[in-house]
């Protein structure tokens, strides 16, 4: 689930958003952080301004791969 939060100015400032989270555990893609876990409801999250806020559910498989250039 992405949550973006877009602002024009001041991307190194943090800030608190309220996050609907559906039931579930979820973590935090980047930290690996528990974010929210048990019934569906809003969670506050700290983020900075400008920052991809990406969460992952628990037991789901997330495929990435590296950047390749090709010819």
């Amino acid at each position: 689930m992405v949550c973006p939060l877009i602002v024009q100015d001041d991307a190194d400032i943090s800030t608190v958003i309220a996050v609907y989270f559906p039931f579930r555990t979820w973590y935090d893609y980047y930290n690996g952080g528990c974010v929210h876990s048990g019934k569906g409801n809003s969670a506050v999250v700290t983020t900075r301004l400008n920052h991809r806020n990406m969460f992952v559910v628990n037991s789901s498989v997330f495929l990435t791969q590296q950047v390749a250039h090709s010819a």
